[in-house]
């Protein structure tokens, strides 16, 4: 049976790199009190870098509440429902089969999984259930919860990898809607999807970070291109900003953005704007890394880039795990990579690193 190979270091990076930044985010995760969350970090001098924050501080869950997860190094909820995904695509030598196939899989790691359930995996549970007592075996994709949130992201990141180099871009966010909707059967999750599988393989192409961002414009709803357009709305810098003062120009741009329900009272707009739900998320993503773009300085690195967009959504605060592997995605994409640091610090890696030889053959 043939391998499905992953084509280009960068497209294996994107992989391993979305694990080292979960983790690295995992202690701050759904932190929503901006003041919390700048006292944990020594207010606004910064005395602790935001990545791997050395005790985890999510008030939704930690490793008392589920023995065996959530301590420093491991997995946020996001984290472990994304390598789910990467044990499926492992399981199949490296290939996205079909939506039933992956429906199957889920509901029986479901069964043994002792972490964290968010709010998807539960109605998809219900689902299943229902469905096995109608007698169905065609599931998909009735399975698939009506979710519009950001847990769609690593599974487009993880295709983008696999697929570059062998499937035709077609082909590609063919596989990309089936394994979206076997989870989340919503038609705003879908759109953000596709948009942001089209940005991944732009990028893969060679594009330039802005011609990746516009091409994921290309043949997406308006309501899509709006949420891009407002991303690209972004001042320029002639040095890097400090993250704890950049964060309340952040929040004052993103509290007028038209990504908000309409009427929505002003004291709720940055807890929407920092929550799981799309298109925010996508749209914040998108700041985030242009943001972290334009304040590059003659000094720093492409790499710096990379890692300042990711300890900026951090600091940004509530679902920063959840915005992860946008970034990620598409840094990862253009080339760049995170400190090795990061890698060896995240306690999944040994298996992900193995994994990715799956993919690709050889040791990476």
């Amino acid at each position: 049976m043939s391998v499905s190979t992953i084509s280009t270091p960068k497209a294996m990076n994107a992989i391993k790199s979305f694990f080292a930044a979960d983790a690295a985010a995992m202690p701050l995760h759904w932190i929503y009190d901006y003041d919390k969350s700048t006292k944990l970090l020594g207010g606004n001098k910064m005395l602790h870098s935001p990545a791997f924050f050395s005790t985890p501080s999510c008030p939704f869950y930690d490793s008392t509440q589920f023995p065996g997860h959530y301590n420093l190094g491991d997995a946020s909820p996001y984290g472990e429902e994304a390598k789910l995904f990467l044990d499926f695509l492992v399981s199949n030598h490296g290939k996205f089969t079909n939506g039933n196939d992956f429906a199957q899989y889920t509901l029986e790691w479901a069964k043994g999984y002792t972490g964290r359930k968010n709010g998807w995996l539960k109605e998809f549970e219900k689902n299943m259930t229902q469905l096995t007592e109608n007698g169905e075996t065609n599931v998909y994709p009735s399975c698939g919860a009506d979710d519009a949130e950001a847990i769609l992201s690593p599974k487009v990141v993880f295709l983008a990898a696999i697929c570059y180099g062998s499937d035709s871009k077609t082909d590609y966010l063919n596989k990309v809607e089936e394994a979206v909707r076997t989870h989340q059967n919503n038609q705003f999750a879908l759109d953000v999807a596709l948009s942001f599988g089209k940005i991944l393989w732009r990028a893969m192409e060679g594009g330039s970070l802005e011609e990746s961002i516009q091409a994921g414009k290309d043949d997406s709803p308006q309501n899509i291109i709006d949420a891009i357009d407002q991303a690209c709305t972004y001042r320029k810098f002639d040095t890097s900003q400090d993250l704890i003062e950049h964060y309340t120009d952040l929040c004052k741009e993103y509290g007028s953005t038209a990504t908000l329900p309409p009427g929505l009272p002003p004291h709720l707009a940055p807890i929407m704007l920092k929550a799981c739900g799309l298109p925010q998320s996508f749209t914040v993503s998108l700041k985030l890394i242009l943001d972290a773009e334009s304040a590059n300085d003659s000094s720093e690195s492409d790499d710096d880039t990379f890692t300042r967009s990711v300890e900026q959504n951090i600091v940004f605060g509530g679902d920063c795990c959840g915005r992860n592997a946008f970034i990620v995605g598409i840094q990862s994409a253009l080339g760049k990579e995170l400190p090795r640091a990061w890698y060896e610090k995240t306690r999944l890696m040994d298996e992900v690193e193995t994994q990715c030889r799956v993919f690709r053959g050889k040791t990476p």
